[in-house]
């Protein structure tokens, strides 16, 4: 009798623990992906343990990517968002973050053909980023963020509220509907920390001096032997980029079994554009140089009809064509004239032309051979949204 009633004291407890723990048949199932997959469910490098009762119930997660979308439950399946990209920068010019450490870019959740959706949700807009986490006490995740998550052009904030508007609101898996007992900015909480915590795991600097590519004025190295030190350290392929020969960003693609906060990381190869880096010659210069002075300016005589221009070397740039400067009127939309005498400054942000945080304009119709569309800042009678790719001369 007594060993009856253990028994059903045992069942009950694993009763209770089923809805939010897998199985070790689950976990053994799921561990058997990759040799090098990252574990998150007990593994969180700053302390951070979730409550049993945080998230949604995912009682069978399946790997997004690998498994066709039929209808799940996207509060446990990553979906359309289903490779996850942990992004770093090497910024040199002027350096930000340690000498011998990258910084965070972001977290980004990209379609399984390297397509992807930005600003998904307009409602969880946020411009306070500092303060919510502030507000949930976790300071060191903030103090880390500060020292590691860095904008190239000087205003930390700016970049974290550009990250969680225009990535975090697409992660399927961060909706509110997926929290049983939901606080309003939790699920902004629970991206940034997901998000440093993999920076945590992706220690670029090390791995690539324990591969002997350290940074240098005067050393070059072949692309292979960079691609093949940060395979080796992530299980997969890794994206790198340049910017004038220079290495400036790794990406590490993950596909995900279960939500973002407790499911495990399986590393993948990445998909869309490819390296653009040469395949020789790559330099990885030091973070010591100070930020160089603009040169001074020439003017050249351009072609009629001749695309913008822009000088992509300082934070803000002016574009110009051969009609003059450019800016957008409220009227005619984007307009280049002589008679422009306050002209719109621009960034660009993600490869893409960007106006503040904006990233998407609008238009009437698509042109047609030579034909043209005004373009306009705001959806406001204009159903047409396009983006503008930027890439450096």
């Amino acid at each position: 009798m007594a060993k009856d009633e253990l028994w059903n004291a045992f069942d009950a407890v694993v009763g209770w623990l089923k809805p939010n723990f897998p199985s070790p048949k689950k976990v053994l199932r799921v561990t058997s992906l990759g040799a090098s997959q990252i574990p998150l469910w007990n593994n969180h490098p700053m302390g951070h343990t979730p409550e049993v009762a945080e998230f949604h119930s995912c009682p069978d997660p399946q790997l997004s990517c690998k498994v066709e979308f039929n209808s799940q439950d996207t509060c446990c399946f990553n979906y359309p968002g289903g490779q996850l990209l942990q992004v770093q920068l090497w910024d040199v010019d002027p350096p930000r973050g340690p000498e011998d450490g990258w910084t965070i870019h972001g977290l980004w959740p990209d379609h399984c053909d390297g397509s992807f959706d930005q600003f998904c949700d307009d409602s969880r807009r946020h411009q306070n980023i500092s303060a919510i986490i502030e507000q949930s006490g976790k300071m060191e995740l903030l103090d880390l963020m500060r020292a590691r998550w860095k904008n190239i052009r000087g205003d930390d904030e700016h970049l974290w509220i550009h990250e969680w508007n225009k990535h975090g609101t697409c992660i399927s898996t961060l909706e509110p509907r997926c929290y049983p007992d939901y606080v309003p900015q939790q699920e902004v909480v629970t991206y940034f920390q997901k998000t440093v915590d993999l920076f945590l795991k992706l220690p670029s600097h090390e791995i690539l001096s324990a591969a002997g590519i350290v940074p240098s004025e005067t050393e070059t190295y072949y692309r292979d032997a960079i691609e093949s030190a940060l395979k080796k350290a992530h299980g997969q392929d890794v994206r790198i980029k340049c910017q004038h020969g220079m290495l400036s960003e790794i990406s590490y693609n993950f596909n995900v079994a279960g939500p973002l906060e407790l499911g495990i990381f399986i590393p993948a190869s990445p998909v869309g554009a490819a390296s653009n880096c040469p395949l020789n010659g790559i330099r990885y210069r030091p973070k010591k140089t100070s930020r160089r002075e603009p040169s001074p300016t020439k003017t050249f005589p351009e072609p009629t009809g001749a695309p913008p221009t822009g000088s992509p070397f300082v934070d803000d740039f002016f574009l110009k064509s051969s009609k003059g400067l450019c800016a957008f009127d409220d009227d005619d939309g984007f307009i280049c004239s002589a008679d422009v005498d306050n002209p719109t400054a621009f960034t660009a942000m993600d490869e893409l032309l960007s106006l503040g945080e904006q990233t998407v304009f609008y238009s009437d119709v698509i042109p047609r051979r030579r034909g043209q569309s005004p373009i306009y800042k705001s959806s406001e009678q204009h159903p047409l949204s396009l983006e503008i790719h930027w890439r450096e001369a």
